[in-house]
């Protein structure tokens, strides 16, 4: 019943559902059926009278009741693992011999058997032509015949043969199964391979592969080394790392373990972990990232994401002459830019936001950009949180990057540029100064700069990444404005552009500015 509770014989109390078998008289449950009994039913010294129970209990729900409860007993092992039913009322009276010759005493002639055994031994038809046709190859009847009483099976006639297939066989019961058994003794030497045609279907990656491989090569080139955890974590772990998650949004129905119940909302905690067991065992295996799904709830429920997250500590077990470059926030975001660029992607548009008592981040040492529920696109950089490091007994900070990608965003997403050869001629190099507002991120103005710049040149010219060379504001310009100088680099694969030819598409490339953007031109 909801709500009844049992205390069984490791005295811990148990609350019981209604989808739970238990075994129980007139008045309360007495055992869990097939797990482990009640310390209301348990057999003391005082104890003068026993009434034996034998049953077969349903497989799947032995299995369901003891990961519900947390309880796995040698009981729970067998009846999940399937029993004889046919076996139920030996096993009972073979039970109370072994009690009368042990322990004494007398059994009653009183015998009650209810219900019907799921199974009793069955008999299977098949022919000869039939296991041939499945195995390739010829079979004589006085092999199939041999091989199958090899196994315990009963087996009469010969077109068909009648195979009598024992009730503690429950995997065996269609002529399919009885081939498969025959290739147990046999062995599988004989069997032929076949030839067939399997046409490639020729189309690109998909999206999400793209991304997760390039960013793999471009980790890997800044020299962390790729770590691979579990996708299901504890509650202890989810609660603790991301106390805003109501814990049943991330919960498994029905978990195998009591540290797997849940999926993972971030890959931060594991990739702590590793680190955290590196230097326990001196691996100095300190600069570490992982690729994976990640679950996180959303306006319109659970998100599935793609997580990109990489980590690093200064920690260092080895003694050096010299002091080891350290990394800081400029650093990170350095890492950070490196790998959009790599992937294609762009920083979400807005400014990076200080952390205050935002876990998994450190207050005030570590920043965010975007919302990956708004803006497709999320990211984390700085120091985590000490007190979560301290749990691990990392020692020294850590810090770390999490990007996190709504695949939707990767299907609007331009794919990277491919790599084309160098020219073997020189770019005709010019500057341009513009004026800007001062709110707005220099980053933002060069890539929209670079965008009307490739919409503009002619074909057979090729743009370089634009690059900025300063940033002014003060004297000259009003308190809201600011100027960013840029350096723009043009060129042709297959001569040396000319003056004429460059100041015309200077000229082009300022007219397009001027018309598509609210920028001003400073002279």
């Amino acid at each position: 019943k909801e709500g009844e509770k049992i205390t069984t014989l490791d005295d811990q109390e148990r609350a019981l559902s209604p989808n739970m078998m238990v075994i129980a008289d007139a008045e309360k449950p007495l055992v869990v059926a097939g797990i482990m009994g009640s310390v209301d039913a348990e057999v003391d010294v005082s104890t003068t009278d026993i009434v034996l129970e034998s049953a077969w209990f349903h497989p799947g729900s032995v299995r369901a009741t003891a990961r519900t409860l947390g309880l796995h007993t040698d009981s729970s092992q067998r009846f999940s693992r399937d029993v004889d039913p046919a076996g139920v009322e030996f096993a009972a009276r073979r039970a109370i011999d072994l009690i009368a010759e042990i322990a004494g005493g007398s059994a009653s002639s009183d015998f009650i058997s209810v219900g019907e055994p799921p199974r009793t031994s069955r008999i299977i038809e098949i022919e000869t032509a039939y296991v041939e046709e499945r195995c390739g190859f010829e079979v004589s009847t006085e092999d199939l015949t041999a091989s199958w009483k090899r196994l315990g099976f009963e087996v009469e006639g010969t077109a068909p043969i009648r195979v009598t297939v024992p009730s503690y066989r429950s995997e065996v019961d269609r002529p399919i199964d009885l081939v498969e058994e025959f290739l147990r003794i046999r062995g599988t030497s004989d069997l032929q391979g076949s030839k067939f045609l399997s046409p490639s279907l020729i189309r690109d990656n998909e999206p999400t592969y793209d991304l997760c491989d390039r960013a793999v090569d471009n980790l890997i080139g800044q020299g962390y080394q790729e770590a691979c955890n579990y996708s299901l974590r504890s509650s202890d772990e989810l609660t603790s790392w991301f106390p805003e998650i109501k814990q049943e949004d991330l919960a498994l129905g029905n978990p195998l373990t009591a540290d797997h119940t849940h999926i993972r909302a971030s890959l931060l905690p594991g990739l702590v972990e590793v680190l955290a067991h590196n230097q326990k065992n001196l691996n100095d295996l300190n600069h570490l990232f992982e690729i994976g799904r990640v679950f996180q709830p959303g306006p319109r429920g659970n998100a599935e994401l793609i997580s990109i997250v990489w980590v690093n500590t200064q920690a260092n077990s080895r003694k050096n002459w010299k002091e080891e470059e350290s990394s800081d926030f400029f650093s990170l975001k350095n890492s950070l830019e490196r790998l959009l660029h790599a992937v294609g992607l762009n920083l979400p548009k807005g400014r990076w936001q200080s952390t205050e008592d935002q876990l998994p981040w450190q207050s005030g040492y570590a920043a965010t950009l975007g919302d990956v529920h708004r803006n497709k696109l999320g990211i984390g950089l700085g120091t985590l949180s000490l007190n979560l490091t301290k749990k691990y007994d990392l020692k020294g900070a850590a810090l770390a990057v999490e990007i996190l990608i709504d695949p939707v965003l990767l299907a609007k997403q331009k794919k990277p540029n491919p790599f084309s050869s160098f020219s073997t001629f020189p770019p005709a190099i010019k500057d341009l100064s513009l004026v800007v507002e001062k709110t707005e991120p220099a980053e933002a103005v060069r890539e929209k700069v670079q965008e009307i710049i490739h919409q503009t040149i002619a074909d057979g010219i090729s743009l370089d990444p634009v690059t900025i060379f300063d940033v002014f504001s003060g004297k000259g310009l009003s308190e809201d404005k600011k100027s960013i100088a840029f350096s723009l680099r043009i060129r042709a694969s297959d001569r040396t552009l000319g003056e004429k030819e460059v100041n015309h598409t200077f000229e082009k490339i300022l007219e397009a500015i001027g018309s598509k953007t609210p920028y001003e031109l400073r002279k």
